[in-house]
């Protein structure tokens, strides 16, 4: 049985419960209210999607900000230690407290 198959038999099913329960009369109403329905959850739906959308740009972005700052981070260690092997021989050859203007 393929999807639309279970769909229609579905449908029928509400439709003889729904029959049994209200007065014919009261079908188109109820089918309008059905109606609604769906398209309140396919606006729901859409609304979702469109945040889903956002949140993954969202993650985008900072995960470019991490990769940027790691960046950032190895550059400064890498002139840290440029720094303090450069004060570590000045030091040897006994030139001691330098004052570097950055």
């Amino acid at each position: 049985m393929d999807l639309k198959a279970d769909i229609l038999k579905d449908a029928l099913l509400q439709f003889v419960k729904l029959s049994d329960q209200s007065p014919f009369l009261d079908i188109p109403k109820y089918l309008h209210e059905k109606n609604e329905e769906i398209e309140q959850l396919e606006n729901k739906k859409q609304k979702l999607k469109e945040e889903i959308q956002t949140i993954e740009q969202e993650k985008i972005a900072s995960e470019e900000k991490v990769k940027s700052s790691l960046k950032n981070v190895r550059t400064t260690l890498v002139n840290i230690d440029i720094f303090v092997n450069t004060r570590d021989e000045l030091e040897s050859y006994g030139i001691h407290d330098l004052v570097i203007v950055i």
